[in-house]
């Protein structure tokens, strides 16, 4: 049936995701198709999602397209302090920020989306999750910039307030246990550039 031929679809797309991950930690790829194995998972999934919005695999789908470039950035997020690394994947450090970048800017407007409408009635798991991975992808969003710039210190000043404002609302939940955690980083990362502001 057609929507066999989904399923079949959608395991293809995690299954390129299992790759890009696991290609991101060996390294035997170039940066180029790595780049493309993380933004194939996550169109591929996308386009699940689009055509069938009430399979059983759904919400998880929703997430994915998000969180598959959240995961991209974190990698970039750490080959960014490792100038051999760089060497290695053959990118230099703009064209891996500038990607990042791209990455994160995604994922904050795709969980924006996501989130639930003000005043809703009825709202999913997958929205509230969505909720959560909106307010830390601006954390992320900060560590792709230039460490201490301005454009990195309005990035942060910025998450700590969404971030802030979402422990607030959530009060007693346990995501907000781990905005909280994302919280005490943000104000870290304030700290180190007011220590050391230029770096």
């Amino acid at each position: 049936s057609e929507e066999d031929k989904d399923e079949a679809r959608y395991g293809l797309a995690l299954l390129m995701k299992e790759e890009a991950l696991a290609a991101a930690n060996r390294g035997d790829v170039s940066y180029k198709d790595l780049l493309a194995l993380f933004e194939g998972a996550a169109n591929d999934i996308q386009k699940f999602v689009e055509k069938n919005p009430k399979n059983r695999n759904s919400a998880q789908a929703r997430l994915d397209v998000g969180t598959i470039r959240l995961a991209f950035v974190q990698w970039a997020r750490e080959l960014l302090d490792d100038d051999e690394g760089l060497q290695d994947w053959g990118v230099s450090a703009n064209q891996l920020s500038e990607d990042a970048q791209i990455a994160i800017d995604k994922a904050i407007a795709y969980f924006k989306n996501l989130r639930p409408a003000d005043g809703a009635r009825k709202v999913e798991e997958y929205q509230e999750l969505a909720s959560y991975y909106y307010v830390i992808s601006q954390y992320f969003r900060a560590l792709v910039e230039a460490p201490c710039s301005p454009a990195a210190m309005t990035a942060l000043q910025n998450a700590g307030n969404d971030i802030e404002e979402y422990i607030m609302d959530h009060d007693g939940q346990l995501l907000a246990v781990y905005a909280q955690d994302i919280y005490g980083l943000v104000w870290w990362e304030m700290a180190k550039c007011e220590e050391n502001p230029e770096q």
